[in-house]
């Protein structure tokens, strides 16, 4: 079961996230647009944020790593996301700053921009287009469930 280990705090002062690129691996580096990321001034803003990330591939494997903060700024933040993280994973990311921790975003996750066929039947080979369709970018095939319609 995935269930990263955190709660998302009620505070007004949470950070909230924003924009982001929906395709990273371990070690790469990503800049998230935010708000909120730290209410403190100066030489120590930002000193209160963490980023967290939470990956699980099995039932055995469940890892929350803390990822490395390149650089913070008022509306976003760029972290280098911890090597442990496995490749092709979906895994979620999210901001601790001393009110609490942001709503998750999560990364990896598939995107379906295009199917083909309109109509087909158990069976038929279909074409899908889109993003993060196989299993840990390892495969060239997906499988789709395919949902009966009233007509």
């Amino acid at each position: 079961m995935f269930v990263p280990p955190f709660t998302t705090a009620s505070h007004a002062s949470t950070p909230i996230l924003g924009d982001f690129l929906n395709d990273a691996d371990g070690g790469d580096i990503i800049t998230i647009m935010a708000a909120q990321l730290s209410e403190r001034t100066g030489e120590e803003f930002g000193t209160d944020v963490r980023v967290f990330a939470y990956s699980q591939t099995t039932s055995e494997n469940a890892q929350t790593l803390q990822c490395e903060i390149l650089s913070i700024q008022s509306d976003e933040i760029t972290v280098k996301i911890h090597d442990s993280i496995i490749d092709g994973a979906i895994f979620a990311l999210w901001v601790r700053n001393e009110f609490g921790n942001s709503a998750p975003i999560f990364i990896n996750v598939p995107e379906l921009w295009w199917i083909g066929l309109d109509v087909g039947k158990i069976g038929d080979t279909i074409s899908a287009f889109g993003r993060n369709l196989s299993y840990l970018k390892g495969t060239t095939t997906s499988t789709i469930l395919y949902c009966a319609t009233e007509n």
